[in-house]
């Protein structure tokens, strides 16, 4: 999940002797314009966003909640004996369900946060064309497959018929007139969803340089 640049713009305020300020109508306008990239980051990572959030709240309220009852489990189980050698010789009983939920939970816990970490990878250029897509539950495979044009933002949809499918994909915005043939992108594949789950599963497998 890419994250937006940090904003960076000359600051150009003036000072008044009544204590007030004024500031420049380009830097007024710099600035808005890195807020609207900021809103625009925040709308196309939104559901990376949402898992985030989701699985902090599941995962630590969860986490605390069986910690508690595994403690009172083990409190509740006998009542405390006293001195050294009547501690060690004594046998701490606990419920049928603790030793399994200790063994499954962090199980649970650890497909939560993999899960959520899917979510820092969910856009990339393939084909020449820009791809969003999410993740399914619990398999983490990739779903709802979205495309869109890298020079106009116009979605591209996919081709349905035997027919309609090319090498190439021409945006349907006169205005524009993308062709990815003419930027040297690969040959497109179909049906889109499977290509971009083995593309993912490319680029997550490839080893970081040095």
């Amino acid at each position: 999940m890419n994250h937006p640049r940090s904003i960076k713009v000359e600051s150009k305020v003036t000072l008044h002797k009544d204590g007030g300020a004024t500031i420049s109508a380009a830097t007024f306008e710099a600035i808005q314009a890195e807020g609207k990239k900021c809103l625009r980051w925040i709308r196309s990572n939104k559901d990376g966003i949402l898992v985030h959030v989701l699985t902090s709240a599941i995962v630590l309220p969860v986490l605390a909640l069986l910690l508690n009852l595994l403690w009172k489990a083990i409190v509740a189980a006998k009542p405390t004996p006293h001195g050294l050698l009547s501690l060690l010789r004594a046998d701490i009983r606990v419920s049928a369900w603790v030793l399994p939920a200790l063994f499954l939970l962090p199980l649970v816990l650890l497909h939560l946060l993999w899960y959520a970490r899917l979510y820092r990878y969910r856009s990339d250029t393939f084909f020449g064309l820009d791809f969003t897509w999410r993740y399914s539950f619990p398999k983490g495979r990739v779903v709802h497959v979205r495309a869109s044009c890298p020079r106009c933002q116009k979605p591209a949809p996919e081709p349905t018929g035997f027919l309609e499918t090319y090498d190439n994909y021409l945006c349907r915005n006169r205005a524009c007139n993308y062709n990815t043939a003419s930027v040297g992108a690969g040959r497109m594949e179909y049906p889109w969803q499977e290509a971009v789950q083995r593309l993912v599963d490319e680029r997550r497998n490839e080893k970081p340089t040095a």
